[in-house]
């Protein structure tokens, strides 16, 4: 059975993702996310594309980004192969690192951009401790949402603020700068 097509287009939005092959870990030490992180920056000068957030959790990333030119999948396979390499020659492994091919959903307005954003920087606090779990996600979508409070809310703000693998630093802190990553 083929793959689907790739929808690629100059100014496009997208929400791209790849967790690890047998959803293991991608990034086993500070040093495989400073690496992606790394690589991550390069995107920009060598392919044009904008990078407007990420998080890197333990075994996937998210991104959002815009492609001025069509060109997403070649961006996306020189960092799929330029991290893996590196991730296995650092791990001593050969093989795959990555599970398939990446996912890339197009955005297709303002709206949805910022719906994307949010969603990637609360991956790190969507725990059911603090009432972000899939249960309780599922729930409000069928119930409504209710003010979950001002302590619970701080609470959230805290742990992102603590994350240290997240745009969410520079957007919310404006002062710190996550793994040394350095915006375009």
């Amino acid at each position: 059975m083929a793959r689907p097509l790739r929808i690629l287009v100059p100014g496009g939005w997208y929400h791209v993702t790849s967790r690890g092959n047998r959803r293991e870990a991608i990034y086993r030490t500070d040093t495989d996310r400073r690496r992606f992180l790394g690589l991550v920056a390069e995107l920009p000068e060598r392919f044009g594309v904008e990078i407007h957030a990420f998080v890197l959790m333990d075994n996937h990333y998210h991104l959002l980004v815009r492609t001025p030119e069509p060109n997403l999948s070649e961006a996306m396979r020189w960092l799929h192969v330029s991290y893996s390499s590196r991730f296995n020659w650092a791990h001593r492994q050969c093989g795959h690192v990555f599970q398939g091919r990446f996912k890339a959903v197009v955005v297709e307005d303002h709206r949805g951009v910022v719906e994307v954003a949010r969603y990637v920087h609360l991956n790190p606090v969507r725990v059911g401790r603090l009432g972000l779990g899939q249960a309780q996600r599922q729930q409000s979508r069928a119930v409504g949402r209710d003010d979950p409070g001002a302590e619970l809310v701080g609470q959230r703000l805290q742990e992102l603020g603590a994350y240290p693998w997240s745009s969410w630093r520079v957007y919310g802190e404006r002062n710190r700068r996550p793994g040394g990553w350095r915006p375009r």
